[in-house]
């Protein structure tokens, strides 16, 4: 078997017809389908059987509603392909996506490939997403690669939708998408951490994923009350892998600005909900951010979040507080 396609499902029925023709419908021969419902109400167990009893190639599982990180350690588990790639069952895939990508990651002898996505917008809109490495070989020697991608000089989405992975490569590494309910980001801690190991990564610069953005009303842009402790949880988790290599002291300054990444979108989560200024202080004065964050080189930062950073230093919260009470609902 070639590849294993993992499809978590929870209450996707509105657009899992669109999503499975999309992998049914390959150009691609030998790889499987394996869709794990995650104890959907809707009826998309009911179209997932569905498209079960009609492709030899789908098989279906039942998961309990333990979240879309175990429903794809499951799917991995469960998976026979030598290269694994994860789909999210609302959104859909180019039809040559697999067969292009598969073709790139053997012929280069890449752990894992990468492709761009395009946002799909409620409108039918559709726009490119990433702007991807020139370069269709990315070798990671001596850390530079692993040092790029959390400096943010190079990009390739936090998402593991829009990647090939290596079942060897994954296997090897030892790593699994770490349990929802404890961690923010789950596709970034992922990504994060297999590129500790990567040797080689191919970029295919086309746009083959088909991520459908989430409108505002929805869960991803809804108030999330325990964010700041998911987000210590995939910090945590980062560092005592990071701290473990040769080159820690090289990548740090990356950990930083990870850190101060989440930190600014936690703070804007804080004014989804009508927060006081005490409320504000308690959340900012956080020494476990503070620690992480001081001495962060702000060269690269956009001008707000450079002044940010000084407002924090300076212990000016009642300025920062009115930044984002200024910012709240854009």
């Amino acid at each position: 078997m070639k590849v294993s396609v993992i499809v978590p499902i929870y209450n996707t029925g509105k657009f899992l017809r669109e999503c499975l023709d999309s992998l049914v419908k390959q150009i691609f021969d030998d790889y499987e389908i394996i869709i794990i419902n995650d104890g959907s109400t809707d009826d998309s167990l009911e179209i997932a059987r569905e498209y079960k009893a009609s492709h030899e190639n789908i098989r279906c599982y039942n998961n309990n509603k333990k979240g879309v990180s175990n429903a794809r350690n499951l799917g991995f588990l469960k998976a026979k392909g030598d290269y694994i790639f994860f789909c999210d069952s609302d959104d859909y895939v180019d039809l040559s996506m697999l067969d292009k990508m598969y073709r790139e990651i053997t012929e280069a002898q890449a752990e894992v490939a990468v492709c761009n996505i395009y946002n799909v917008y409620d409108n039918g809109h559709k726009d490119i997403a990433l702007s991807l490495p020139k370069e269709k070989i990315l070798l990671n020697e001596d850390y530079q690669l692993t040092y790029k991608i959390i400096n943010g000089t190079v990009f390739l989405a936090n998402s593991a939708a829009n990647k090939l992975y290596q079942r060897e490569y994954l296997d090897s590494s030892n790593v699994f998408f770490e349990d929802t309910k404890k961690i923010y980001a789950e596709d970034a801690c992922f990504n994060y951490l297999l590129y500790t190991t990567v040797n080689k990564i191919c970029v295919i610069d086309e746009p083959l994923y088909y991520y459908r953005c989430k409108r505002n009303g929805s869960i991803t842009n809804s108030y999330k009350p325990d964010l700041c402790n998911r987000m210590k949880y995939l910090l945590s988790t980062m560092i005592d892998t990071y701290s473990q290599l040769p080159q820690y002291e090289k990548l740090y300054p990356g950990i930083q600005n990870i850190t101060y990444e989440f930190y600014i979108q936690l703070l804007y989560n804080e004014f989804k909900r009508n927060i006081t200024y005490k409320e504000f202080k308690k959340i900012v004065i956080d020494k476990y951010f503070i620690n992480i964050l001081k001495g962060l080189n702000t060269a690269a930062l956009s001008r707000n979040k450079k002044i940010l950073y000084k407002l924090y230093f300076l212990k000016r919260y009642s300025l920062m507080y009115v930044f984002f009470m200024l910012r709240r609902g854009r």
